[in-house]
């Protein structure tokens, strides 16, 4: 095998519909440099594994059960090669030579860990591309912020472009970094399901004295949640990560406090009328146990 310059891992679950696009995405448009494509499936029953297998352009891995995003990425690494790793979500699309274009900015920047890209949705406006870590206040500021904006108090001022900018963590879509920061430091931590994981992640990488960016160049459309607003099962998911998160890094005794006073903050959940009556119960538990 000869020299591989990025492994492109993506993890697909009952994604068909989108991940098709995806694939065909990376491979018009990355060209310069050498790569391989890994795709691992968390037991879909959608008529993914049947296309998988029958592509000879990708490396297809079948993990036999639903891992979840970081511990479906944990495997895909392991059937890696390449000198640089490009965690890609399957329901992205590449629009020009993005990959490049992280290849040859990567090294540009000084004790450089993980980069992104400022994302886009379907109509073209920036999305969530990174964020700050999260602490007990960060999220009760963030919470209390969320109902002065619908209350119509607060508005988004939007996201300047900045290239180059130095951000606490950059989100699980698009991740592109070097093999041997994975190897020193691993990838995820399997006790994440979905969501929190990159954030976790790219802390644990901070305080090794590795920093993260994101730049302008790359183009990315993220479908995520395009037109569906959030589920209530995408909920509880991220709340669920949010939770461990608190409790690795502040602590049990903050982890207690935040989730008692989260109760409160999420409360008025119960009577969005946009969630079934079953879905608000299930919910209404969630905050009480944090059983799903």
């Amino acid at each position: 095998m000869g020299k591989i310059d990025v492994s492109i891992i993506l993890v697909n679950y009952n994604g068909l519909n989108v991940l098709r696009d995806c694939l065909d995405s990376i491979f018009r448009h990355s060209a310069g440099f050498t790569f391989e494509v890994i795709v691992v499936d968390n037991d879909s029953n959608d008529g993914s594994v049947e296309y998988l297998s029958q592509r000879k352009d990708i490396i297809f891995v079948e993990a036999g059960e639903n891992l979840g995003f970081g511990r479906g990425n944990n495997l895909g690494f392991r059937y890696s090669h390449g000198e640089y790793l490009f965690l890609l979500n399957t329901d992205t699309i590449l629009r020009n030579n993005a990959i490049k274009m992280f290849l040859d900015r990567y090294d540009t920047f000084e004790n450089v860990g993980c980069v992104g890209c400022y994302l886009k949705d379907l109509d073209g406006n920036t999305c969530m591309s990174y964020g700050r870590f999260t602490s007990v206040s960060y999220e009760f500021k963030k919470g209390i912020a969320t109902y002065f904006k619908r209350l119509g108090f607060s508005s988004n001022p939007g996201v300047d472009l900045i290239d180059g900018r130095e951000v606490d963590y950059v989100i699980g879509a698009d991740i592109f970094m070097r093999r041997d920061i994975a190897l020193q430091l691993g990838l995820f931590d399997s006790r994440y399901f979905m969501y929190g994981e990159e954030s976790d992640m790219q802390r644990r990488y901070r305080i090794n004295g590795y920093r993260h960016f994101v730049i302008c160049g790359p183009d990315i459309v993220h479908l995520e949640g395009a037109g569906n607003g959030v589920s209530m099962k995408r909920k509880m998911l991220a709340e669920a990560g949010k939770f461990l998160y608190i409790r690795i890094w502040d602590g049990n005794f903050k982890y207690i406090i935040f989730r008692i006073g989260y109760f409160f903050l999420k409360f008025p959940v119960i009577f969005d009328m946009k969630y079934t009556i079953k879905e608000r119960w299930h919910y209404l538990l969630w905050l009480v146990s944090g059983s799903r």
